[in-house]
């Protein structure tokens, strides 16, 4: 090691978090760069003042001070500290120095500015209040569901669209018994519901035509679209399932209709020839 790095206050001063020490009585005894450029003083004016009147204009201890902690735990403590007259949010580690009969007489304070993984932690926070009110009050059914376990959750139009009492109720099912036995082309619902499922997971989303059934054993046509996401750390399944008997019986009446005007017309056609 050569040059500045054998000045231990150059690197003191380097270090980007704020660092401090204060004796037993709460006094500053020394304060690298950071801290002074942060409290916007010189080092020499910190020098023997109360750590908690400087950076909390108080008279007393801030509230569950680590510092004080220390004095009783004899062992290092962490707290995160965000007081508008520091003006950010810190993460406070506090280390005591003991002297050669065990006692403490001094403490390194380490304060890690957190403003950003605090902004973060509220964007994320705000996203998922965000998430919950659109699943809560979507008039959609959506649910969620992990592939090999089955469903997790499940909207009040989910509720009401399979005839369930209650989310409860609806998760203790599995995909199976909502579904009839086979589909509408004769494959079984189970085998099939695994292939729509494994599409989803590797392309990240997958849209289909479904038979579904309700608690009382109903059949309804409904469009699925399953969303791969990622909550909480679990990748998994959003579905939103959208029933569509209403226009798929238009679609049968359209069809008959088609049907029987053909049927009238070749019944014409052989009675002109």
């Amino acid at each position: 090691i050569t040059g500045t790095l054998k000045d231990w206050r150059s690197i003191f001063d380097s270090i980007a978090d704020l660092i401090f020490i204060q004796d037993k009585d709460s006094n500053f005894i020394d304060a690298n760069k950071a801290t002074c450029d942060a409290l916007g003083v010189k080092r020499e004016d910190l020098l023997g003042k109360k750590c908690y009147q400087v950076l909390h204009g108080s008279d007393k201890p801030w509230p569950n001070c680590p510092f004080q902690r220390i004095l009783e735990t004899k062992s290092p403590e962490i707290e995160e500290v965000d007081d508008p007259h520091i003006g950010k949010p810190l993460l406070v580690t506090v280390s005591p120095i003991f002297d050669e009969k065990g006692g403490i007489v001094a403490a390194v304070h380490i304060a890690k500015d957190i403003s950003k993984q605090k902004k973060v932690e509220q964007e994320l926070r705000d996203k998922e209040e965000e998430y919950r009110s659109l699943f809560y009050y979507s008039a959609d059914a959506i649910m969620t569901l992990i592939p090999q376990d089955g469903f997790t959750s499940g909207n009040p139009a989910t509720i009401k669209l399979f005839g369930c009492k209650d989310e409860q109720e609806f998760i203790s099912k599995s995909p199976a018994d909502l579904s009839p036995e086979y589909q509408s082309d004769g494959t079984p619902s189970t085998v099939k519901a695994q292939e729509m499922m494994s599409l989803a997971m590797q392309n990240g989303s997958h849209f289909f035509e479904w038979v579904h059934k309700r608690i009382n054993g109903e059949e309804f046509f409904a469009t699925v679209l399953l969303t791969k996401v990622k909550l909480q750390g679990q990748e998994m399944l959003q579905a939103t399932v959208r029933d569509i008997t209403g226009e798929k019986n238009t679609e049968d009446r359209e069809l008959k209709m088609r049907e029987l005007k053909e049927e009238i017309a070749r019944l014409k056609g052989q009675l002109q020839s």
